[in-house]
Formats: C-alpha cells, sequence, structure tokens
C-alpha cells in the first residue's frame, strides 16, 4: 500500500466509529446498519483525510463480491476485497440487487473496521454444548478446544444460528466461508443442530462450494 494512503487511513480509521443501527431487522429486536448508514458514518471522516472510495461489483459463480477501492487524494488507490455473496431466491434483479447491497456493506466493513450488525438474541444464538457431528466431511485441524472456538467464533456462530433458523442462504454462506477451513468441523459441533439440518441441504452445500472456489479465482482476477 502507498504510505500517503496508508497514513491517512490510519488516522481516519481512528475516527471512524460504528454506524448507527437503524434498520429493523428479521427477528425480534436485531436492528443493522444500512448501506446509507454506513456511508454517512464514512464518508465525512474520509474527506477530511483526503480520501475517498468507489465500489466494483463483480459477478463470479451466480453471486456477486463488492471490491472497495479506497482513493487517496496523490493518486494512491488500494483494493478491498470483500466477501462473496450468493444470489438466492430466483436469481431475478431484485435478488442481484439485495445481494450488491450486502456485499457493499461487508466490503465497507471490512475495509474500514466497523461493525453494522448485533449479535442475535441470547436465546436464538447461545449453543449449549453439543458432541462435535460425525456427518461432516473433514478433521479438526486447529487445535482448538470446544471453548476456545466459541470464543473466537462467537459472532459468526451466533449468525450462523440465525441465519440457519431463518433460512437466509445469503447470510449463512457468507458467515460460513469466513471461517477458515481447519476451524469449521469445530465451530460446526458448536453451533445449534439447526446449522447442521441447513448446511447438509443441496442449495446451501452447493452455495459453499461456489463460494470456496470462487475465493481462490478471485486472488487471481484481482
Amino acid at each position: 500500500m502507498d504510505p500517503k494512503l496508508a497514513s491517512a487511513l490510519v488516522k481516519a480509521r481512528s475516527e471512524i466509529r460504528n454506524p448507527p443501527r437503524t434498520k429493523q431487522g428479521m427477528f425480534k429486536g436485531h436492528r443493522y446498519a444500512g448501506l446509507e448508514d454506513c456511508l454517512d458514518a464514512i464518508n465525512p471522516i474520509l474527506a477530511g483525510f483526503g480520501l475517498t472510495f468507489c465500489q466494483d461489483i463483480q459477478t463470479v459463480n451466480n453471486g456477486v463480491r463488492a471490491i472497495t477501492v479506497l482513493i487517496h487524494e496523490s493518486g494512491a488507490e488500494h483494493r478491498f476485497k470483500g466477501p462473496w455473496i450468493p444470489v438466492g431466491g430466483k436469481k431475478d434483479a431484485h435478488a442481484f440487487a439485495s445481494a450488491t447491497t450486502y456485499s457493499k456493506r461487508y466490503s465497507l466493513f471490512s475495509t474500514f473496521g466497523i461493525e453494522g450488525d448485533p449479535d442475535m438474541d441470547a436465546k436464538d444464538a447461545v449453543a449449549p454444548p453439543q458432541p462435535a457431528p460425525k456427518d461432516i466431511d473433514g478433521v479438526n485441524e486447529s487445535n482448538m478446544d470446544e471453548l476456545a472456538i466459541k470464543r473466537q467464533y462467537s459472532e459468526q456462530i451466533n449468525r450462523l444460528n440465525a441465519s440457519a433458523k431463518a433460512k437466509d442462504l445469503e447470510l449463512f454462506v457468507s458467515e460460513w466461508t469466513r471461517i477458515p477451513v481447519q476451524d469449521r468441523v469445530g465451530v460446526h459441533g458448536a453451533c445449534l443442530s439447526q446449522v447442521r439440518t441447513f448446511e447438509k441441504t443441496k442449495e446451501v452445500r452447493e452455495a459453499i462450494v461456489e463460494a470456496d472456489a470462487s475465493f481462490g479465482q478471485q486472488e487471481e482476477m484481482i
């Protein structure tokens, strides 16, 4: 990264705060920050340090990914890759628009170190102790015990539980593919049983395979 851009980004990020959660989610008491909330929280601060950004949308394997291009007034720029988001439903214009907005939000979250989604309600998110499932492919190679897994991946476990309950394919696959492959068996065992049921469905498994494959392809494209 260009030194001038890096310096400006460090200073800007020290002042950027989490955006207000003005949107009502699908769960009781769940509110989240919309794309416009993120933009309102980020843009004024970036401008004060000679920074701005644009976002490129790439379509990969029936999904989309937002690439946030951070630009400094000196002309330097740096690209930040957001998560791959599968296009669910009928894969029509509305579905693509929804996935695009979702991808833009999460790309901004990762670029500027902010959070716009709270932990889910405890009754929906807290997983009771359960043995690791025997029907998931792979081996727990992380050498992390169950408590360590829950501590490190508490937010992902919460969202996996909630998205599986709501059968939200986009959120589920986005959260699942953010977890390193070597830790997935441990996380899988720490989730509620509804996660394991949802993950077994053909649509979800195909989306996960496509998402994992797209990360490798995208690395070469950028």
